[in-house]
């Protein structure tokens, strides 16, 4: 199961689920283990071949997967260059800066005075509901608290976490400022949500923290003080789960990289986070040169098809227009013909009709021989684009296109 998920490009668990799911037999578990000690392994019978049916799954091709791994690790190798290389260049006076960042001081400006507006929300909802001009304070959901500071940082952590996330954000900032990097609250322009922008050479990436959640079930002591407090007791209770995640992404779609975990990894991941994030940057023109490039690639290609196929068509069409000049010139045949034969039988009609004959006849003939009906056929399967004189698209690409001055009429 393991080999097969790797060549298709999916995980086992993900390749267990669709044979479940679709009713796939597949080998008791220890197997093959089995088969390697010399030990019999019973043998699962496969369905009726009438009952079998495509199944389709959605994997990534060798190639691509083959460049992604590659990417993975140049972009581990850089990282860790880039960590070494930080750490030779950092002073004494870099890790403990005299004054704080704007963005710092404003959030822990902000961040002081959450407990008040909280104290003053609820003392508001319990004067009649009505909150008139008392700020709200940031949005408390399962156990996070959604920070978002005026001119400041934007983050959502629990209470407990919000002085280490800070500080953390600080020492952070610090590390980017110290390669030249310019940091500032914006919007992300994709989903608009509020996050750290970092600024190198005019090369952007949007940085978010936060903070995950989990499910619990309450205990006793806890619904017992629910209930002593006038409130509904519940099993269940959503709180925040200690596991934080630091994401970073540049404006270029591939320009994406987390790290997850709690404090204590995060906090050993710091070098490596200011080092991602500085690597990203960099490499940001890079990609954004390649991706350019592929799109350029894939634009000539679909061009190319389209010619293709619009010349596949031109080609059906011109056998059709054939066809439609052979009738046209049949046509005429029996026309001329049909014509000698009115002229012969003109003195069979009576006037005013034979002389009124005789004139539709000339005009007739005339018409025939100004323009014939299948010349006509011809020339519009032939003369190419009626708006320029550029050869039309069944005209073979070794032959030259011989340009007209006064039209191919």
């Amino acid at each position: 199961m393991t080999h097969i998920a790797r060549d298709l490009g999916i995980s086992d668990v993900g390749l267990a689920k669709t044979c479940r799911r679709h009713g796939v037999p597949v080998p008791p578990r220890g197997h093959w283990a089995k088969l390697a000690a010399g030990k019999p392994s019973p043998q699962v019978p496969l369905p009726e071949q009438s009952k079998d049916y495509d199944v389709q799954l959605t994997t990534i091709e060798p190639v691509r997967r083959q460049r992604e791994k590659q990417e993975k690790q140049v972009f581990a190798e850089a990282v860790a260059t880039k960590v070494q290389a930080l750490a030779v260049a950092q002073t004494p006076e870099t890790k403990r800066p005299p004054r704080a960042h704007p963005l710092i001081r404003c959030t822990r400006a902000f961040v002081a005075k959450i407990p008040a507006m909280v104290r003053k929300h609820e003392q508001a909802i319990r004067r009649g509901g009505w909150t008139g001009n008392t700020p709200y304070p940031p949005l408390l959901d399962r156990g996070r608290r959604f920070v978002t500071a005026p001119d400041g940082l934007h983050m959502v952590v629990s209470d407990a976490s919000l002085e280490w996330a800070i500080d953390l954000h600080e020492r952070f900032i610090r590390g980017l400022e110290s390669a030249g990097v310019r940091c500032s609250g914006a919007k992300h322009p994709d989903n608009k949500d509020l996050r750290l922008a970092c600024d190198l050479n005019g090369e952007l990436l949007y940085v978010g923290f936060s903070e995950g959640y989990r499910r619990r079930e309450t205990t006793e002591e806890e619904r017992a003080s629910e209930k002593a407090s006038g409130g509904y007791p519940s099993d269940m209770v959503w709180e925040a789960s200690g596991r934080f995640t630091w994401s970073a992404s540049g404006t270029e779609r591939t320009s994406l990289q987390k790290w997850s975990g709690k404090q204590e990894d995060i906090e050993r991941k710091l070098p490596e986070i200011v080092a991602g994030c500085l690597t990203l940057l960099e490499a940001q023109p890079g990609v954004r040169a390649r991706r350019l490039a592929h799109e350029e690639q894939m634009r000539q290609e679909a061009a190319e098809r389209a010619r293709a196929r619009r010349r596949e068509e031109a080609l059906t069409k011109q056998l059709e227009s054939a066809f439609a000049a052979s009738r046209a010139r049949a046509d005429e045949i029996a026309l001329r013909e049909y014509l000698d034969f009115l002229e012969i039988s003109l003195s069979d009609y009576r006037a005013p009709f034979r002389e009124k004959l005789a004139v539709w006849i000339s005009v007739v003939r005339k018409e025939l021989k100004r323009f014939p009906p299948h010349l006509r056929v011809l020339a519009d399967a032939i003369q190419g684009n009626r708006w320029n004189d550029d050869p039309p698209d069944w005209w073979p690409g070794d032959a030259v296109w011989p340009k007209s001055e006064s039209g191919d009429r």
